[in-house]
Order: structure tokens, then C-alpha cells, then sequence
């Protein structure tokens, strides 16, 4: 397949094909949680030529941007509605809860179980 003329941008010659660009959008779009992105741009991926496994894979690097995306802001809502609570600039997690607390901030089985306190975070 020939992408010459696709193959262009207003700056010259790009490294960005066809078949490259419709992964780049597969991502975006199940990153973006966009459902009727994801749809058109698995048709249009097949129709430049990718395999299904190609779709796939980049379908799965837009679901661990979206993972990323999620935990974080969730983190960033944990602290932000934890008053009085451990936050990042005390030196804690964002968890809310207080060292005095039982069991505390960070205990064993958290840490154990979730990979770090509160899960990581």
C-alpha cells in the first residue's frame, strides 16, 4: 500500500502512515472512553490493512492510559477530601486516616496486599 500523499504533512515527510495513525486513534479512543471512536477506527484500521491482533494491542495500550488516568485522579480526590488525614505534603499517602487511628495509615495488610499503602498509591 502506497501512502505517499498520506504520508505528508505541511512540514514535509512525516513518519506517521496511515496504519500508524489509525493505531494512534484505536488508543486515544478507548483512552478517551469513546466508544463510537473505538467502532470507526477499527473499521478504518482494517480497511488500511491491520490485523486484528494489531488493533488489539493498541486497543490495550489505550486501556492502561485509561487505567493510569483513572488511578490518579481518584488519588487526587482521595486527598482532596481528606481532612485532617495524611497528605502528600505531610509526607502521606492521601488516605485520610490518621496515624492515631487503629491500625493507622499503612499498616501491614495494606501494604502487603495492595502493592504500598492505601494500594499503592
Amino acid at each position: 500500500m502506497d501512502n505517499k500523499a498520506e504520508n505528508t504533512t505541511a512540514k514535509g515527510p512525516s513518519a506517521i502512515n496511515a496504519t500508524v495513525a489509525e493505531l494512534m486513534a484505536v488508543a486515544a479512543a478507548v483512552a478517551a472512553g469513546f466508544e463510537a471512536g473505538v467502532e470507526y477506527h477499527v473499521n478504518a484500521g482494517r480497511k488500511a490493512g491491520l490485523t486484528d491482533e494489531d488493533l488489539v494491542a493498541a486497543a490495550n495500550v489505550g486501556l492502561k492510559l485509561r487505567q493510569a488516568s483513572m488511578e490518579s485522579t481518584v488519588h487526587s480526590a482521595r486527598e482532596l477530601l481528606a481532612p485532617g488525614g495524611h497528605t502528600h505534603e505531610q509526607g502521606g499517602c492521601g488516605c485520610g486516616q490518621n496515624e492515631s487511628q487503629e491500625g493507622g495509615c499503612c499498616s501491614d495488610e495494606e501494604s502487603n496486599e495492595g502493592g504500598g499503602c492505601c494500594g499503592g498509591h
